[in-house]
């Protein structure tokens, strides 16, 4: 019986080192796709992180980007966008020769500070991406 338990244990961490060398991998170095790489400029959109989401812009967009997403104060449109949720839904995914076009559905869910209720939009955006240094980067003019 005791050899049955330590068998569970070790397949057990083996599997919770596999799952988190995968996650890590896909997350830090593996390439990611062009839909991945949309929703994780969002993500960073919505943690009020404007910076990082700069990393996933074509190097001559970068300040456009930034220009367009601060207005005011930063602080303060940071907290702004941290309150605000947003999801996107990855639709279509068309890549050929280093450029892609992704089709994403995105939900901004936000509360109106006026009347504290929540509020709801659903856009569906295209956007064109190339291939820079090796990742696929957001054409944003």
């Amino acid at each position: 019986m005791e050899k049955i338990g330590k068998n569970k244990t070790v397949i057990i961490s083996v599997v919770i080192a596999l799952i988190a060398a995968v996650a890590i991998g896909m997350y830090i170095r593996v390439p990611r796709s062009p839909g991945g790489t949309v929703s994780r400029f969002y993500r960073e959109i919505s943690n009020g992180d404007f910076e990082s989401a700069s990393e996933y812009v074509i190097e001559e967009d970068v300040e456009t980007f930034k220009d367009s997403m601060i207005i005011g104060d930063t602080e303060e449109m940071e907290k702004a966008m941290q309150q605000t949720s947003i999801n996107v839904n990855i639709l279509n995914e068309d890549v050929r020769n280093g450029e892609a076009t992704v089709e994403a559905e995105i939900t901004v869910t936000m509360e109106n500070p006026m009347t504290e209720e929540e509020i709801e939009e659903t856009m569906q955006e295209e956007f064109e991406l190339i291939q820079e240094n090796g990742e696929w980067k957001i054409i944003y003019t």
